[in-house]
């Protein structure tokens, strides 16, 4: 009883081969594009009443927010051609002790709990925000957190120097709810 399926698989087999051994034509070509993909650019910020109480199913967890109390968000550039002109900068430093202040602000367990958390500004320096206090929260290291903030900068950056939002839009839109942002311009 075995080697009659292993017979009817190898034919089967050979056949397969053969088969495609025959073919000169890519059999799944139709299903492809021909040409490449234009990019567009983001749909104008607006404030959309997006519910924003469910998050997206790929992703599970809470959504990171700063405490408006502590982070109310501070903008120090507000020309489009002052941020636009300055290198991006993909990742910023922070002093043990701007660290620690953040943490203990945040009432967050210092240092037992830093390795869940990294500082970011709630209005990026790349977004024309500035490097004070009132501006930097932790940003947890799971859920929709800091891997989506990172990413939502850098694509806000470049929805505002391509002209596609605001840079005032976009600086409000973060003090107000990052998250709204994230669900327009960053999944």
């Amino acid at each position: 009883m075995m080697n009659v399926g292993r017979v009817v698989a190898g034919a089967m087999l050979m056949i397969g081969l053969a088969g495609c051994a025959s073919a000169r034509i890519d059999s799944s070509a139709p299903f492809f594009p021909t040409s490449r993909p234009v990019a567009s650019s983001p749909p104008p910020l607006a404030n959309p009443a997006i519910d924003l109480a469910i998050p997206p199913a790929s992703f599970h967890g809470a959504i990171a927010r700063p405490d408006p109390q502590l982070t109310p968000g501070v903008i120090a550039v507000t020309d489009v051609t002052a941020v636009c002109a300055s290198p991006r900068q993909a990742h910023v430093a922070f002093t043990t002790a701007e660290e620690q202040a953040s943490f203990i602000a945040y009432k967050i367990p210092w240092p037992a709990e830093k390795l869940k958390y990294r500082l970011g500004y709630l209005i990026p320096l790349d977004l024309g925000g500035a490097a004070v206090a009132a501006n930097r929260w932790p940003i947890t290291t799971h859920g929709l957190s800091l891997h989506q903030f990172s990413n939502l900068d850098a694509r806000l950056r470049l929805a505002v120097c391509q002209g596609a939002v605001s840079l005032s839009d976009v600086q409000h839109g973060l003090v107000s709810d990052w998250y709204a942002l994230w669900l327009r311009f960053g999944n």
